[in-house]
C-alpha cells in the first residue's frame, strides 16, 4: 500500500508461490468531492495488522469544500475492503453538504 494516499501498489499471493498482482502504479493525489477534483496533501496513515487507516484533508475554498475523510484498507483472509469510515464536513452541512466522493483513476487491481 501507499502510505501517502489510499492506493494498492501490489498484492502478493502467498498461497500461489508469492506471485504478484499489481494495483495502481501511478502516484495519485486527487479526491473528487461533489464532482470537483481536489488535489490533496498532508495525508497521514497508520498501519496496523491487516489495516491501513488514512486521514485525508480535502479543502478547496473556490468550490466550498472543506472536509476531513477517514478511510481504510482492511485485509481479512483473502479479501480486501476499502471503506470511508468518517466524513467530517468543516462547513455547514445544510449549505455545503458532501454528497459524493470519488478517487478517480484508482485501479485497485490491474490484470
Amino acid at each position: 500500500v501507499d502510505q501517502n494516499f489510499p492506493r494498492i501498489l501490489q498484492y502478493t499471493m502467498k498461497k500461489l508461490d508469492n506471485k504478484v498482482l499489481y494495483g495502481q502504479s501511478d502516484i495519485l493525489n486527487t479526491i473528487t468531492i461533489n464532482g470537483t477534483d481536489v488535489q490533496v496533501a498532508d495525508v497521514t496513515s497508520i498501519m496496523d495488522d491487516g489495516k491501513v487507516t488514512y486521514t485525508i484533508p480535502v479543502k478547496d475554498s473556490d468550490h466550498n469544500s472543506d472536509a476531513v475523510l477517514t478511510a481504510e484498507f482492511v485485509v481479512d483472509k483473502n479479501t480486501l475492503a476499502f471503506n470511508i469510515i468518517k466524513v467530517q464536513n468543516n462547513l455547514a452541512d445544510n449549505d455545503y453538504p458532501v454528497q459524493s466522493i470519488d478517487i478517480p483513476c484508482n485501479g485497485i487491481l490491474n490484470l
